[in-house]
C-alpha cells in the first residue's frame, strides 16, 4: 500500500521575514555607520549596500534559473515553450539588473548617449527613459508569460510587494524635492526602498522554487500512485491467473476423475457382460448336459424296457413250448 509522503514544508514566511529583518539592519546600520551629514555615505554607489542589493538580485536570477532547469532538464512538470523559457528570461533579467546595480550600467550608458549628442550634457530625461525601458520590458513579460505568473501565486504576491516598494521609492523621492527635504535623506529613503523591493523579489524567486518543488513532490506521489495502482493490477491479475490455473486443474483433475469413474463403469459393464455370458454359456451347457442324461436315462429305460419284453416273450415262449409238451405227452399218454 503506498505511503503518504510527507508535503514539503515551505518555510516562506520565514524566509521572507528572515530577508526584510536582514536588510531593515543593513539599513540601521548603514545610517548608523554614516558620519555626521553624511549619512547616506553607505546608501552611494560601491557600498555595502549596494553589495547587498545586488547578492539579493544575483540569488533571484540563481533560483529563477534552477526553476528553468527544474522544468525544463528534470521535468517536473508540462507547459509550453513560452512557459518553460520564462523562468529564464526572468533569471536573465535578474542577472542584468544586478550587473546594473553593481556596475552602474545605466549610468554609463547615460554619460555616453548624452556624450554623443551634440550640444546636450548629462539630462535627467536620459536617465528616466533608461529607467522606463527596463520597466516597460518587464510590464511585458508580465503581460505575455501572464499564464506562468499568475499560476504562482506566492510569487505574484512578493513581486507586487516589490514594485509597491519601487513606486513607495519613487513617490518618496518626488516628495522629498518638493517639500525641500535634504537630499541625504532622499537618497537613505530611495536606497531602503530600493533595498526592501530585491528582498521582496528575492522572496518571489524562492516562491517560484517552492511551487516548482511542490510540483515534484505532487508528480512523485502521482508516479507512486501510478506504479501502486500498477502494482495492484499486476496482484490482481496474477490472482486472477493462479484462479485460472487453479480451476483448470481442478477441472481437469475432474473430467480425470470422471473418465476414470466412466472406465470404471465400462469395465464392470465388460466384466457383468463376460459373467452373464459366462452364465449362459454354463446354464447352456448344464441343459445340454441335462438333455443328454435324460436322453442317457430313456435310452436305458428304453432298452430295459425291451429287454423286459424279450424276457416276457422268451417266457411265454417258453411257457406255451412247456405247455405244447405237456400236450404232446398227454397225447402220447
Amino acid at each position: 500500500m503506498m505511503t503518504e509522503q510527507p508535503v514539503p514544508k515551505p518555510y516562506h514566511r520565514l524566509v521572507t521575514a528572515v530577508l526584510v529583518a536582514i536588510n531593515l539592519i543593513a539599513i540601521g546600520y548603514a545610517i548608523y555607520e554614516g558620519q555626521p551629514g553624511e549619512r547616506d555615505y553607505h546608501f552611494r554607489e560601491e557600498s555595502f549596500i549596494i553589495w547587498l542589493g545586488s547578492a539579493q538580485m544575483i540569488g533571484a536570477a540563481l533560483l529563477f534559473f534552477a526553476c528553468y532547469l527544474a522544468v525544463n532538464i528534470i521535468r517536473l512538470e508540462e507547459g509550453s515553450r513560452r512557459d518553460k523559457y520564462t523562468w529564464l528570461i526572468f533569471a536573465v533579467g535578474f542577472l542584468v539588473l544586478a550587473l546594473d546595480q553593481q556596475f552602474r550600467l545605466r549610468e554609463q550608458l547615460t554619460v555616453l548617449i548624452d556624450g554623443t549628442l551634440p550640444g546636450r550634457g548629462q539630462t535627467s530625461s536620459t536617465v528616466l527613459v533608461l529607467k522606463a525601458i527596463p520597466t516597460g520590458l518587464a510590464m511585458a513579460l508580465m503581460v505575455v508569460c501572464r499564464s506562468t505568473v499568475l499560476a504562482n501565486f506566492r510569487m505574484v504576491i512578493f513581486f507586487a510587494a516589490g514594485f509597491w516598494f519601487l513606486v513607495c521609492m519613487l513617490l518618496v523621492t518626488m516628495l522629498f524635492e518638493s517639500m525641500g527635504v535634504s537630499a541625504t535623506a532622499a537618497k537613505i529613503a530611495q536606497g531602503s526602498c530600493k533595498l526592501l523591493a530585491m528582498a521582496m523579489f528575492l522572496s518571489a524567486s524562492y516562491a517560484a522554487l517552492l511551487e516548482r518543488i511542490w510540483a515534484a513532490h505532487t508528480a512523485v506521489q502521482v508516479m507512486e500512485g501510478v506504479v501502486e495502482r500498477g502494482k495492484q493490477r499486476q496482484a490482481v491479475a496474477k490472482r486472477q491467473r493462479l484462479t485460472m490455473r487453479r480451476r483448470k486443474a481442478e477441472l481437469r483433475k475432474a473430467l480425470a476423475q470422471a473418465e476414470a469413474e466412466e472406465a470404471e463403469e465400462a469395465e464392470e459393464a465388460e466384466e457383468e457382460k463376460e459373467s452373464g455370458e459366462e452364465a449362459e454359456v454354463q446354464e447352456e451347457a448344464e441343459t445340454r448336459a441335462a438333455e443328454v442324461e435324460a436322453d442317457d436315462e430313456a435310452e436305458v429305460e428304453t432298452k430295459e424296457q425291451e429287454e423286459e419284453q424279450e424276457e416276457e416273450q422268451q417266457e411265454e415262449e417258453k411257457g406255451e413250448a412247456g405247455d405244447s409238451e405237456e400236450g404232446a405227452e398227454d397225447r402220447e399218454g
